[in-house]
């Protein structure tokens, strides 16, 4: 339905550096970068790659609102709150803060960005039982409410591709995604332009995991950053 719609879908070589298989970007492609994970490290690595990318372009990226901040599969857009009841409400993982990496900054010599919708999202609860004084009913009401504010929010803002967004006409909107975010991002936008065209739609598949690049994810060392990002680098390359 995504192709035949007018998106298009391109995978990533998992072998890309070896048979020199490169992506171009253009400067007014609208980016989005989302892992399978919080958004904490791949995506923040792919986000320096294609910010650095939008630069050599002669985008000014400070104010172009063509590259959003990295996104995470268990970050701020939570599933549909349709389904859900008290009994499955946790089974979404939500990680609401950044995950340590302790060499990141002596490593790139600058700290992560926050992630995509993170000022929306503080304000609201998302998490069931995160405050143990309120009354469960009560606070189950809340966590539905707010998760459901939150999903409309990435649908009207970060999904809604086939809507008049500003920006819409003047490039494409390319999503590149790692691993088991495909599926969720895939899905995300079909059901946010049912009934649209999809043309100028580009889902980027990096059919990669944080275990692909290093040892101990949760532990990156500095040459397995700067190796990562590099590996990235080669595949995004700026084209006019």
């Amino acid at each position: 339905q995504f192709e035949r719609s007018g998106g298009l879908m391109i995978i990533v070589p998992s072998t890309a550096e070896e048979i020199g298989f490169v992506y171009g970007v253009r400067p007014t492609d609208n980016l989005r970068v989302i892992d399978a994970r919080s958004g904490s490290l791949l995506a923040q690595l792919l986000f320096f790659v294609l910010y650095g990318v939008k630069r050599a372009l002669g985008v000014n990226v400070e104010r172009s609102l063509n590259i959003s901040l990295p996104h995470g599969r268990m970050a701020y857009d939570p599933p549909d709150t349709k389904s859900l009841s008290s009994a499955t409400i946790n089974e979404w993982q939500c990680i609401p803060d950044l995950e340590p990496c302790a060499a990141w900054n002596n490593t790139f010599g600058a700290a992560r960005c926050q992630r995509y919708a993170e000022d929306w999202a503080k304000h609201r609860s998302l998490i069931l039982n995160a405050k143990p004084e309120r009354d469960p009913f009560s606070e189950l009401t809340e966590v539905m409410r707010d998760r459901a504010a939150m999903r409309k929010y990435f649908s009207d803002t970060y999904y809604a591709c086939s809507r008049d967004q500003g920006q819409r006409a003047t490039g494409r909107q390319l999503y590149v995604c790692f691993g088991a975010a495909t599926v969720d991002v895939y899905n995300r936008i079909m059901e946010s332009n049912r009934y649209a065209m999809l043309d100028g739609v580009v889902l980027v598949c990096i059919p990669m995991s944080e275990s692909d690049y290093f040892v101990d994810p949760a532990d990156p060392t500095p040459p397995e950053l700067v190796d990562a990002y590099r590996r990235l680098a080669s595949i995004f390359i700026p084209v006019q």
